[in-house]
């Protein structure tokens, strides 16, 4: 997402060089207006991916409860151990490797999703959920992804 951001940015300063002082730091062949709604449709698509995905957990451990919130929405959804069924891991293919990702259960359905792609202290967040069930290693489908996508129960 960094490397998104700087191109982000290279390619407005380039834009508004060209459009307000007619100084090319780009060429830009054909139209630049085509250019330019191009751009803006791929940071249209990039940005929800972006502020869906900065989230920052915190759990309390003497509290026994666990907080999802939003960077830049500020929304918190907020989960009590007691009220979670357990969590369950998985793990899928990645272009570099395999990426493990932890579920949080709630009434069978899967309602938090922590990968470990986007969260550097992944491992201690799996050791804070240690007091939580753990419901096992599963392998979802591409047909249980779906089911995820759409919070439907995955499991057995």
């Amino acid at each position: 997402m960094v490397g998104y951001s700087l191109f982000s940015l290279f390619m407005v300063i380039s834009i508004m060089a060209q459009l307000l002082f007619s100084y090319q730091i780009i060429k830009f062949a054909g139209n630049l207006y085509f250019h330019l709604a191009v751009f803006l449709i791929l940071t249209l698509c990039f940005v929800p991916i972006t502020i869906l995905n900065s989230t920052v957990i915190t759990i309390d451990t003497f509290a026994k409860k666990i907080t999802f919130k939003n960077i830049f929405s500020y929304s918190a959804r907020i989960y009590s151990f007691s009220e979670l069924e357990g969590y369950v891991d998985s793990s899928y293919q990645i272009r570099y490797g395999t990426e493990k990702v932890i579920y949080l259960v709630k009434d069978e359905i899967r309602v938090e999703r922590i990968p470990e792609f986007y969260y550097s202290n992944f491992e201690k967040l799996k050791l804070d959920l240690s007091t939580l069930n753990y419901m096992g290693d599963r392998v979802f489908s591409l047909y249980d992804h779906l089911k995820i996508l759409f919070r439907l129960s995955v499991l057995d």
